[in-house]
């Protein structure tokens, strides 16, 4: 994201899962399922994950940052408490392929929607980040984003919130996907 930008990188990235997933509807072997979900569904579900929101919003906030974290991160969460019933019952009624097909028509589906709707920055339609008062022009950062994110990691394992979200996170995915995700649908 910090290197292509946020339109660019959703917008690939919904067509690489929407391509793996579409594609586990034609597989016939384990190994099938190794390569198209483990490689092309994780790649495109994992270049926007939990850091497009961050991204968001550190690009488009001042004021407000740990709210409209906050926030995108409880929709994440609320999408899969509505969706995932749906898909159960998609699953239960049509079987396992319909759900494939489904979930990758409508990732094809939004990846022109992100690619026409989507700006990298507020600069970029004339507005200054929320809290601002004046528009920032050259909002770009020289330093690599790899290193950015290593040093921010680095600087946050000293941090005892770290490790208390960290904890939090890992009970939460470990019970929503271990749990939740795999024993719905039976």
């Amino acid at each position: 994201m910090e290197r292509f930008g946020l339109r660019r990188t959703v917008s690939v990235s919904l067509v690489i899962l929407a391509a793996g997933v579409a594609l586990t509807s034609l597989m016939w072997a384990p190994w099938q399922m190794m390569v198209l979900w483990g490689i092309l569904v994780g790649s495109g579900t994992g270049m926007i994950a939990v850091v497009f929101g961050a991204t968001i919003a550190e690009r488009w906030f001042v004021s407000h940052r740990g709210l409209v974290l906050g926030i995108l991160t409880a929709s994440s969460a609320t999408g899969q408490l509505i969706f995932l019933p749906l898909v159960a019952n998609l699953s239960v009624n049509f079987g396992w392929r319909a759900v494939s097909v489904t979930i990758a028509l409508i990732a094809f589906l939004m990846a022109p929607i992100a690619a026409l709707i989507l700006r990298d920055r507020p600069s970029d339609i004339g507005l200054p980040r929320y809290g601002e008062k004046e528009v920032q022009r050259d909002e770009r950062r020289s330093e690599n984003p790899a290193r950015r994110a290593l040093s921010a990691l680095s600087r946050g394992t000293r941090s005892r919130d770290f490790w208390l979200l960290s904890g939090t996170f890992f009970i939460c995915g470990a019970s929503t996907n271990g749990l939740v995700g795999t024993h719905l649908i039976p």
